[in-house]
């Protein structure tokens, strides 16, 4: 029994631990969302967007798609950072095999 509880433990852990490695990066900037199409700006920081921004892409994406445009521009940026990282150490191969992760996942 108390292998039992040991090993559920360590389990837990692990995928505690690994859940993050493959959280996507959203942009917070103003900077970052520069450098994204501009309706992501419109779907993740409203209060950003010039007047009528979100009612234009709402109507052009369509409301199903407008509903999940997030994850698009999640994994959008997450490549973007995953780029930028060198990988020359194994605390950034790590960083970098989780944001290319997150890419994958935030785009299926």
């Amino acid at each position: 029994m108390i292998n039992k509880k040991i090993t559920l433990n360590i389990l837990l852990m692990y995928f505690l631990l690994n859940a993050v490695e493959s959280l996507a990066a959203y942009p917070v900037t103003r900077e970052e969302f520069a450098l994204l199409p501009p309706y992501c700006l419109a779907q993740m920081k409203p209060e950003w967007s010039p007047p009528g921004a979100v009612k234009l892409w709402y109507t052009r994406i369509t409301p199903e798609g407008y509903a999940h445009l997030h994850h698009f521009c999640a994994g959008l940026h997450s490549l973007r950072v995953g780029k930028n990282i060198l990988g020359l150490n194994a605390d950034e191969k790590q960083d970098k095999r989780g944001f290319m992760g997150a890419v994958l996942t935030e785009l299926k």
